[in-house]
């Protein structure tokens, strides 16, 4: 995908009682059998403070990662607020099936997201496009989830640089909750990506909620990102780049 992510769960993070930033998407390209990848985040906003995340993720095989996520917020107060995991599997170079299962501290609830991940090279012109389902669990059962996504267009000046803007509608399923508008909401994401010395990755954005805009709502988000491990460069003693173009 873009640059090896324009990452995290914005379809976990905006479901009901989340009081999480819905940061940038990710997923990233797939990083290759025993390649260890660690891409630790920043957001921070208003209405949450400042929340860090820090992605691990390890490639058992050329098709097969796992990424494990920590989330906390450090200012105002300090509290660790989810865990998430999420197995995915990649069918092929553009194409990737994931389940994202995250448990958030505030409102002792698990979501499950099953997802697709699909991308499409145009020249310099990439797209991106990850629909998702998200159920909740609560301590009293089953609660209503929500269905959305993320649309990301991105253009690659070159290999090193390339902006992008993320389109993240959603939709809650919660009958309750109610009219369409009600229940609706869609923020765009305006951002930034480069890389340096192939395996030093950086990503940055502003998110801006369209439907029910509030300025407090509006955030700052930004990632990095870099690689361990790898049996060919195990053998030669070097570090795994990552790839000069994005595979999925």
């Amino acid at each position: 995908m873009m640059r090896r992510a324009l990452f995290l769960a914005a379809m976990i993070l905006t479901t009901s009682g989340s009081a999480l930033a819905a940061p940038l998407n990710t997923w990233g390209v797939f990083i290759g059998k025993g390649v260890f990848a660690l891409t630790p985040y920043l957001y921070a906003g208003p209405s949450f403070g400042v929340q860090p995340w820090v992605f691990g993720e390890y490639g058992f095989n050329d098709r097969f990662e796992l990424a494990v996520a920590g989330a906390a917020t450090v200012a105002p107060g300090a509290s660790f607020d989810a865990i998430e995991v999420m197995p995915r599997y990649f069918l092929d170079d553009q194409t990737g099936i994931a389940l994202r299962t995250a448990w958030k501290a505030a409102d002792k609830t698990v979501t499950i997201a099953p997802e697709l991940h699909i991308v499409r090279t145009f020249g310099q012109f990439e797209l991106t496009l990850n629909p998702t389902v998200v159920a909740v669990a609560t301590v009293d059962g089953a609660a209503p989830g929500s269905i959305g996504g993320i649309v990301a267009p991105e253009w690659f000046f070159s290999e090193k640089c390339s902006v992008f803007v993320e389109l993240t509608p959603d939709f809650n399923l919660e009958p309750d909750g109610g009219t369409f508008y009600d229940r609706s909401s869609f923020e765009v994401l305006p951002g930034v990506g480069f890389t340096i010395a192939d395996i030093h990755q950086f990503s940055m954005g502003v998110g801006i909620p369209v439907l029910h805009f509030d300025p407090n709502e509006v955030y700052a988000g930004m990632w990095y990102s870099t690689t361990f491990g790898g049996e060919e460069d195990a053998e030669a003693g070097a570090a795994p780049a990552l790839p000069e173009k994005p595979k999925a």
